[in-house]
């Protein structure tokens, strides 16, 4: 809601609320440095935009969506970009779908690799578990040949 609020506010308000330091809008930006911020680990590819999973094997790219004409939509959109033999894979998540790119079809298109190494990066400079450090450092030796651990 914080976040809400801080974006629909106009940024020539916003400076001014800086200039001001109003107490409530100190308090609201304090709380928004408190919450995660959504789609830090998401890139797009053909226009849809994908999280990242870091998994022990590699990475997987993978969309959630409830409605199944939006699911058939991304993986025809899929299809139609990189072919009609692009591996994508549908998966229950509850009552939704999740729309997965696997980590072989990560591997092999250049351009998704080109996209997913400098969110591999980030996640790895923002991540604090060393499990999963280990897991992004691996991935990342298999698709950046430039990456010296």
């Amino acid at each position: 809601m914080a976040r809400k609020i801080f974006d629909t506010i106009p940024p020539v308000i916003r400076v001014l609320f800086d200039v001001l330091n109003i107490d409530k809008w100190n308090k609201l930006k304090r709380m928004i440095n408190l919450m995660p911020i959504r789609g830090t680990s998401q890139i797009k590819i053909a226009g849809i935009r994908f999280s990242i999973d870091v998994l022990k094997r590699g990475v997987e790219l993978r969309v959630v969506r409830c409605n199944e004409v939006d699911v058939h939509k991304i993986i025809k959109q899929l299809k139609q970009i990189y072919g009609e033999n692009f591996d994508v894979r549908k998966r229950r998540a509850g009552k939704c779908v999740k729309v997965v790119i696997p980590w072989d079809e990560v591997k092999a298109r250049e351009d998704i690799k080109m996209s997913v190494i400098p969110k591999l990066y980030e996640m790895l400079n923002r991540t604090k578990n060393e499990k999963k450090k280990e897991q992004i450092i691996r991935a990342l030796t298999e698709l950046d040949p430039n990456y010296k651990g």
